[in-house]
């Protein structure tokens, strides 16, 4: 099967690797799409993918082989690449160890399992999440990140009526709008410098969209929140200035949560804004749960892919180095792998 093997120094080889055979609790997926995440782009910004890795944790595909024992899954059935509930004493080290650094100890070192960005992908039973017809191979795929949105939505503390400010309308702040609305915002706040997104923002429910250049942005904000300032804000760009620009805005006693997050030191001042006792609050991931619901979400039409989808870059594997490359270029897209 062809994969893209991580070498190291910024550089992909798309190589033939040898299928190994299953053992009696794992399942073979043949993949059909799989998206390149902003973490997978910024592992590869600073070189923290091990030497040999294959990554991808963003995809979507159909089971062709099982194991003598597995009863979850069966020959045929359509699958999303995580999901799965963890028998006790499984799952990942970043979720159950007390300390786990992720940008050091990071989650890019398996060189043994092909994830992602391969034709085949070998899985125990129970980690892939088995997929309804009503959600397609493409929906699929973006279910981790919705799992996410989701997430960080059940996170937040957010409240039916709640006035909400995004900040970021790329993949991860539009599913954020969309699962906010979902659990009953009032109003949905978007903050982006990007035009074609502002404009996606609102088809997907944005009450107000602001351009993120405005030089009077915070004030901005906070006039378009009944003037007190958003109750909770999803800080979903991770630049620079965003974090700070969260808590200038956040309502006194509000709440922020961390969806994106900057690899690198940010600045803050936090004397600014100390008498508002907001909370802030990180986010890593969908559980379980998050996914399940996500998979409702989009089921259900409450959550539309489509629309977020229009501006990706749909490439074979044998262009994945070219398309990493471009994703740190200024004003780079994301892409998504389409396998035949």
């Amino acid at each position: 099967m062809k994969a893209a093997v991580y070498k190291g120094k910024q550089k992909f080889s798309v190589e033939d690797l040898p299928l190994r055979e299953l053992e009696k609790d794992e399942v073979l997926i043949k993949i059909r799409y799989s998206a390149i995440c902003g973490t997978d782009i910024h592992a590869f910004q600073y070189d923290l993918i091990s030497v040999g890795h294959v990554p991808g944790h963003e995809y979507s595909g159909t089971v062709e082989q099982v194991g003598s024992s597995v009863k979850l899954l069966k020959v045929g059935d359509r699958v999303t690449g995580g999901g799965g509930t963890p028998p006790p004493g499984f799952g990942s080290p970043a979720r159950n160890l007390n300390q786990f650094n992720f940008k050091e100890d990071g989650v890019y070192t398996d060189i043994k399992k092909t994830r992602g960005l391969a034709e085949y992908t070998i899985s125990k039973e129970w980690e892939p999440l088995k997929i309804s017809d009503k959600i397609s191979h493409l929906q699929s795929a973006m279910l981790e990140p919705c799992s996410t949105a989701v997430r960080a939505v059940r996170l937040s503390n957010i409240k039916i009526g709640d006035n909400v400010l995004v900040i970021g309308a790329g993949h991860i702040g539009m599913l954020c709008i969309q699962a906010a609305k979902a659990a009953g915002a009032s109003k949905i706040v978007v903050s982006e410098p990007s035009l074609r997104r502002r404009e996606v923002a609102k088809s997907l429910g944005a009450d107000v969209v602001i351009d993120s250049s405005d030089p009077d942005i915070s004030q901005t904000i906070i006039s378009s929140t009944d003037n007190i300032g958003p109750d909770v804000v999803f800080e979903c760009a991770a630049a620079l200035p965003t974090l700070d620009l969260a808590f200038d805005v956040v309502r006194k006693k509000g709440n922020i949560m961390l969806v994106a997050l900057s690899w690198e030191a940010v600045p803050l001042v936090p004397i600014k804004w100390v008498t508002k006792e907001p909370v802030m609050a990180l986010t890593y991931a969908g559980e379980p749960r998050d996914w399940q619901i996500s998979a409702s979400l989009m089921a259900e039409g409450k959550i539309d892919c489509s629309t977020i989808l229009e501006d990706t870059e749909f490439i074979k594997l044998e262009n994945i180095q070219e398309a990493f490359d471009n994703a740190l270029k200024p004003g780079g897209f994301q892409a998504i792998v389409e396998f035949e």
